[in-house]
């Protein structure tokens, strides 16, 4: 086809695209004006029964969709031993086109946007007994108020309805596919383009596809195989960042504490799921991340504003609990009564703080369970209460999801540290009420590890309150010594 062609009143402006089936044109009517898109079937395939009866079930298809977000048909057109579809033109281009960006993944508002256009116009066609089978960024358009149309039903089929495809043939895009439509494409359903939006999805956010290899053959062993690789953060070269890291509750934002080449010291760094520049949150002493408020306002993290000196957990040092407004304008010491305060972790709800303290002197069962309110323990942190009570050093609390329970970890002597030298116990409390009564807490033992067994790191509660995951680190026994054999006479 050329530049001026005509299909009834319809005249080719420019070609837009092309695929295996044939080539996309702009065209525009010859009395009205308007403007159009026609899909035009390859001409050597139109000597075949079978993509003649493709190319016609892709528009009646399509033509059954009324969605506002799917590409309307308008007309079907056979013409001089020609077919073409006439379609409403889109003039956006495509999420393929916007996903090619230098500045990485979308904004996730975007991606929330337009993969929520995407699944409801799916959905519709679902509900309609309708698979895409072939949902990929190029076949969602964008029109001119940045809205989602899906298109190109070209390898859609009826539920039910006889497949035109060969026994056993993939059809498809292989970056894209679900691992049934690699393993058994003539039994597909719905949950095919699910997952292939979830891929989408995927590549939204992370700037890129979860499986890319030389070969289309190896992508699909991918998708079969393998689990997707996890997206990272992108520090810039030469940061160093240690595992006191999370996101905020709306999962826009990542926290982490890293040492940057210009300063060996930890600083509390804000890090968008976007991409972009981090921001740096704290500037003075020595700073860990330890969790973003409920209401996404605050940063909290443990400092060392010690003149000299240096060491995670060094008593002799001292560290208090602050907190950073989101926007870094304001930063607030929530505690301040000596020794070294750690492990801070706002309750669910945000009515108070949780932190481990030693607060009350260096001997042995000094370290204890403390919680304040948000806005921090007042003058002499008068408003922080005790929670935990006995001899072992209670550290590290995680409140779990429900508010009701506090899991954390108590060692027998915490002057050796987390190696578990002489004992270490994860153990898990009621949450107190309104007031805490440390006198008369019930304690629970989950997991202990005694005479240079091993050490455990807390870690995280399940969703629903009903689990909560740690891991155990056990230390393996020194090798033997192999001895010289016995001298013989």
């Amino acid at each position: 086809m050329e530049t001026g062609a005509a299909f009834g009143p319809w005249v080719l402006d420019k070609k837009v695209g092309a695929g295996g089936m044939g080539e996309v044109w702009s065209a525009t009517h010859r009395v009205l004006g308007r403007r159009i898109a026609v899909k035009i079937l390859a001409p050597e395939l139109t000597r075949e029964a079978k993509f003649r009866e493709r190319f016609v079930s892709e528009a009646r298809v399509q033509a059954l969709l009324f969605h506002p977000h799917i590409a309307q048909i308008q007309d079907f057109v056979e013409e001089n031993g020609r077919f073409a579809i006439l379609m409403e033109w889109i003039p956006g281009g495509t999420l393929a086109d916007a996903l090619d960006r230098p500045e990485g993944p979308l904004p996730i508002e975007l991606t929330l946007k337009w993969a929520g256009q995407a699944l409801e116009a799916l959905d519709y066609a679902h509900l309609r007994g309708v698979i895409h089978r072939d949902v990929k960024p190029a076949n969602l358009m964008l029109d001119e108020s940045g809205n989602i149309k899906v298109t190109d039903f070209g390898l859609a089929v009826a539920i039910g309805a006889t497949r035109m495809t060969t026994a056993g043939k993939v059809v498809g895009t292989p970056r894209y596919m679900s691992p049934e439509q690699i393993l058994r494409p003539q039994s597909v359903d719905r949950r095919t383009d699910v997952y292939s939006m979830g891929v989408v999805l995927y590549e939204m956010l992370a700037g890129r596809a979860p499986f890319d290899a030389d070969s289309d053959y190896l992508v699909q062993r991918l998708h079969i195989e393998a689990p997707p690789t996890p997206q990272r953060f992108k520090m810039p070269d030469g940061f160093a960042c240690n595992k006191d890291h999370g996101y905020s509750f709306d999962g826009k934002w990542l926290a982490c504490s890293c040492s940057s080449p210009a300063s060996h010291a930890s600083q509390v760094y804000l890090v968008s799921a976007d991409g972009g520049a981090p921001r740096q949150m704290t500037r003075v002493g020595t700073n860990y991340f330890h969790g973003f408020s409920p209401d996404g306002k605050w940063l909290l993290f443990v400092g060392q504003r010690a003149a000299s000196g240096s060491g995670r957990g060094n008593p002799a040092i001292g560290a208090a609990v602050y907190r950073v407004s989101f926007d870094g304008s304001t930063e607030e010491k929530s505690t301040g009564a000596g020794g070294y305060d750690d492990g801070a972790e706002y309750s669910p709800d945000g009515k108070w703080i949780y932190f481990s303290s030693n607060r009350l002197g260096t001997t042995t069962g000094a370290w204890d369970i403390w919680r304040m309110p948000p806005d921090g323990a007042g003058p002499n942190d008068a408003k922080a209460e005790r929670v935990t009570h006995d001899e072992w050093e209670d550290r590290f609390p995680h409140v779990s999801p429900n508010g009701k329970r506090i899991v954390f970890l108590s060692f027998m002597h915490a002057a050796k540290g987390h190696n578990g030298e002489d004992g270490v116990e994860l153990r898990m409390i009621p949450a107190p009420g309104r007031k805490a009564n440390a006198d008369k807490v019930k304690i629970q033992v989950l997991q202990q590890l005694f005479g240079g067994q091993g050490a455990i790191d807390a870690n995280s509660w399940s969703p629903d309150s009903t689990r909560f995951a740690y891991v155990v680190y056990r230390l393996l026994p020194p090798a033997a010594t192999p001895t010289a054999p016995a001298a013989r006479n």
